[in-house]
Parts: C-alpha cells; structure tokens; sequence
C-alpha cells in the first residue's frame, strides 16, 4: 500500500486511484496527514476543514463543532464552549460582551435574566437579586421602584395591603391608625375636619344675661 499525501482536510492511506476521506465535523487537517487532529476548547471546524476557528462571542462551541446562539439572558465571550448566565442583580449588556450592570436601587434581577425588573408598587424590593421582596401590609404603601414600605402620615389611612397610597381621613370622623382598624364617627357635639386623628369637642355657652342699669353706667350682668 502506497501512502499520497491529499489534500488539506482530507486524510489516509490511499491506494493508487482512492480518493482520501474528509475530516468529520470538529476535527482538522493541514494535509499530508494519516488522521485529523482534534480542534482546540473554544475552537470549531467544519467537514473538511484544513484548520479551527474562534468561537465568536455571542455563541458557543461545544466540543469543536459549528457555532450555536447563546440563549437571552446569557452571554459569551470569544473562544467560549458554553454560555454564561446573566448574574442575579445584574443586567447583561449584550450577548456578545461580558460587560455587565449593576441594577439601580429599587430594581432587581434573577439569574439569567438579561435585563433588570422594578419593584412593583405596593411591594418593596430591598435587595437587587430579588430576594426578600415583601408587601406592604395595611398602615403601609409604596410606590413603584421602592426598596422599603413607608407608613401612612398621621391623619391618613390604608386598610389593605400591596397599598400604593394613603387616604386622607373625611371631615365628619376620627382616624387614629394608619391600618384604619379605629376609624369612625365623630360623637353628637364633636367635629373633625379633614386629616384629623381625634374629633374635636364643640363649645356653647348656655349662660345668659340681663341688662341692669346703675348710676353710672350699663352693663350685662350673668344669671
């Protein structure tokens, strides 16, 4: 049996005649060879191919094969064989770039997640990887974006929870707590106007007077 060198991405012992066979997908030759050589971590071939390439970032190569997307919330750099997930907290700038951003106060993310969510009002988001998000119970609100829930300033109101404002307490009535569980009525001979914790009593005098006349002058006198 005669050895002929081929050519490139092909390989073998080729009798007079034969044709050599192409290098498989992953795998390589420069020519002159009995057996193709295996492409590097983060490389890939083609069928045939004389030599590997870089993996392009935004892709990956697993085991010296063609190229595949990296999914959203995922990202590679060149030369990768498997994509990274996008950190918790963080949003990914691109598919194609490590470069990542920390989410702004009042934002969260997951992992794999490429971009970062705000905290929806009446919820509060203390921490930017998306734990420990809690409601706001009665007494409490908050709006969108908030890292914590405030209570209700005195003289207003919430009676449910996931609450985004206050209501100010009507004229007429009494609220002394935030969660509204004291709200009520102001008593006959008392008032509030509004935003009022307490009803105020209503004075009226009932004493009345006489006109008396003296020598040297006029005055009221009570009885």
């Amino acid at each position: 049996m005669t050895v002929q060198f081929r050519a490139t991405g092909t390989y073998g012992f080729v009798p007079p005649g034969d044709n050599c066979t192409y290098c498989s997908e992953g795998t390589y030759s420069s020519g002159g060879t009995t057996e193709c050589t295996n492409c590097t971590s983060g490389y890939y071939s083609n069928v045939g191919f004389d030599d590997c390439t870089i993996c392009p970032a935004g892709q990956y190569c697993p085991n010296g094969f063609l190229p595949e997307d990296c999914q959203t919330g995922t990202y590679s750099i060149a030369g990768a064989t498997s994509c990274t997930p996008c950190p918790a907290g963080y949003r990914c700038l691109s598919v194609s770039s490590s470069s990542v951003a920390e989410c702004l106060n009042g934002r969260y993310s997951l992992d794999g997640e490429m971009d970062c969510t705000e905290c929806t009002a009446g919820r509060a988001c203390p921490y930017k990887n998306g734990t420990g998000i809690f409601d706001c119970v009665s007494g409490e609100y908050s709006t969108a974006g908030s890292t914590k829930c405030y209570s209700c300033a005195s003289g207003e109101y919430s009676l449910s929870s996931l609450s985004t404002s206050c209501l100010s307490c009507p004229s007429g009535r009494k609220c002394p707590l935030g969660d509204g569980s004291l709200n009520a009525d102001c008593s006959p001979g008392s008032y509030s106007t509004g935003g009022a914790t307490a009803c105020q009593v209503r004075f009226e005098s009932t004493q009345s007077f006489s006109l008396t006349y003296t020598h040297s002058h006029t005055q009221w006198i009570p009885f």
